[in-house]
């Protein structure tokens, strides 16, 4: 677990301290790379070797499970996408094959933190559910038009 901690907070380190000089645009680019695709895969090691101390019949233990699951997914398409600009350097494409793994994270992790939700016995009425689906509503109301449409059109 140190070893983990440490390796993150090495990347880390580096992709804040990396100087913002175009000779080192390769070094942070590599670094952010590395990180954004080893990061997620360290917090769900550690959110699925959480789940030795959780059974798996348990609502918190299919919630840890899916919400490591969910990050998981993330870093397989961000190696896809790091893939991608690093070695084919093609332009980044929209959509492309890390889009799978990232709406896989979006189902995923929405439904660990159901079954969360659900081991702390929050009562799931509609008027609850309407205020949990208000900011991912709101959040793509806003990245749909900007990111994706234009990308789209053009």
């Amino acid at each position: 677990m140190l070893l983990l901690i440490s390796v993150t907070i090495v990347i880390v380190a580096g992709m804040l301290l990396t100087p913002s000089d175009e000779s080192y645009a390769n070094v942070r680019y590599i670094l952010n790379g590395v990180g954004l695709t080893l990061i997620p895969f360290i917090g769900a090691w550690i959110g699925l070797d959480a789940l030795k101390f959780f059974s798996f019949k348990s609502a918190f233990g299919k919630a840890l499970f899916f919400i490591s699951l969910g990050v998981i997914t993330y870093g397989l398409g961000t190696v896809v996408f790091f893939y991608y600009n690093m070695f084919l350097q093609t332009e980044i494409a929209y959509p492309s094959i890390a889009d799978i793994g990232f709406s896989a994270t979006i189902i995923l992790a929405n439904y660990g933190m159901f079954l969360l939700l659900k081991s702390i016995k929050m009562k799931m009425d509609a008027m609850t559910a309407a205020k949990l689906l208000i900011l991912p509503i709101l959040v793509f109301a806003v990245v749909f038009p900007i990111f994706i449409y234009e990308k789209a059109v053009e």
